[in-house]
């Protein structure tokens, strides 16, 4: 198989649903309901799973991690730092507030405080009981139907349990499209923009691209000084990473982890006078990208996985005639190689929740430079 063909093959498995990889998966929401009919504020941390998550994923995209039907509205909470709503009733509001300077969420009733839950990882979060607000009483309803509960006070813990009735039937308020949000060109400056859009869009949407392949698969090894994420990476790709004429070698490897959800890619470079390439590389022998791309970043060492000191770092795109800048950290990243009119460029998504709307195209000179060639964006 074809470089390519494996970063495409890749980049389907991370652009797609997690059922790539897991015969479960599931993620994290918060379903808050106004409920006039009832005059009941309702709450329900809740875990949607598989084939329930597939139906409704492509309408949480278009609403950028919200479904808002009015009264009732299904939060993302994946990476999610804050957000506020309110449900006013007689002469009562209730308003819910997540803030990005405290990892709590916060209730409120008419403007007063009255407790907040901690979102230790919201990631992972677990299911908890469903509550709410009836009758000037709190209650949540658990393995004996709805019973009472102090809800006032300081900070409350939730409820983990394995398995609860939802007694708001959640999924049935909202209404679901089955139109993917697609890319589209906020800067471009030329063809490989058009091209690699489709590119990009025909990942998304899981069909692998009919692109032409680039390079070859050749003989060598890349002994990481720590053994992590591998103590041998071997059978580098083999193609002119940075645009000198000069074929490189290239290993990648890919996570989807909380420190790492992203592709790395570990480049030694060739040399123009030497037709000779090493069969065994170390760290000395190696860039790591996204990594080295940043500027402020002077040793390979420094990056992740090898080193803790370039965590933060990343891929600034930014175009001279255009205000717009969006910045991809190395650590949440997707990155593709393709070629266009016989150079390489590098196809950036980001995974980082805050740009994570977002992918680029750049094209590598210089060992470690790069000039931002495209900018898209994922748009109703």
């Amino acid at each position: 198989m074809s470089f390519l063909k494996v970063i495409a093959v890749i980049a389907l498995l991370i652009f797609s649903s997690p059922k790539a990889s897991f015969s479960d998966y599931g993620e994290a929401f918060l379903y808050i309901g106004c409920n006039h009919e009832e005059n009941t504020f309702e709450v329900n941390p809740l875990v949607i799973w598989n084939d329930d998550l597939d139906r409704i994923v492509k309408t949480v995209d278009r609403g950028y991690g919200v479904i808002d039907n009015k009264d009732y509205k299904l939060i993302r909470m994946y990476g999610r730092n804050n957000f506020e709503t309110s449900c006013s009733f007689k002469d009562l509001t209730i308003k819910v507030n997540l803030s990005s300077d405290e990892p709590y969420l916060k209730l409120y009733i008419n403007n007063n405080f009255l407790t907040k839950y901690h979102i230790f990882t919201i990631q992972n979060w677990v299911h908890s009981y469903p509550f709410r607000y009836k009758d000037g009483s709190w209650e949540e309803f658990n393995t004996n139907g709805w019973t009472f509960i102090n809800i006032g006070g300081n900070e409350k813990d939730w409820r983990d349990i394995s398995s609860v009735e939802d007694p708001f039937k959640v999924l049935s308020k909202f209404e679901y499209t089955d139109d993917p949000m697609l890319f589209k060109e906020l800067v471009s400056t030329g063809g490989v923009c058009s091209h690699s859009l489709e590119i990009v869009n025909q990942l998304f949407i899981n069909r692998v691209p009919d692109i032409i392949a680039s390079g070859s698969v050749g003989n060598g090894k890349f002994i990481t000084p720590n053994g992590d994420p591998y103590e041998v990476m071997e059978n580098p790709a083999l193609f002119d990473f940075d645009n000198d004429g000069v074929e490189d070698q290239v290993f990648m490897y890919s996570n989807a982890g909380s420190y790492l959800n992203g592709d790395l890619l570990y480049v030694a470079y060739g040399e123009r006078e030497s037709s000779k390439r090493k069969e065994k590389l170390f760290i000395d022998d190696i860039h790591i990208f996204p990594c080295q791309f940043d500027p402020t970043v002077d040793s390979s060492t420094s990056c992740p996985t090898v080193g803790s000191k370039a965590n933060e770092a990343g891929i600034k795109i930014f175009f001279k005639d255009n205000a717009k800048s969006i910045f991809f950290r190395g650590r949440y990243t997707d990155v593709g190689s393709f070629r266009y009119e016989d150079k390489t460029y590098l196809l950036l998504r980001s995974r980082f929740l805050e740009n994570g709307y977002y992918a680029a195209v750049i094209y590598p000179h210089d060992k470690t430079k790069y000039d931002s060639k495209c900018l898209f964006k994922r748009m109703p």
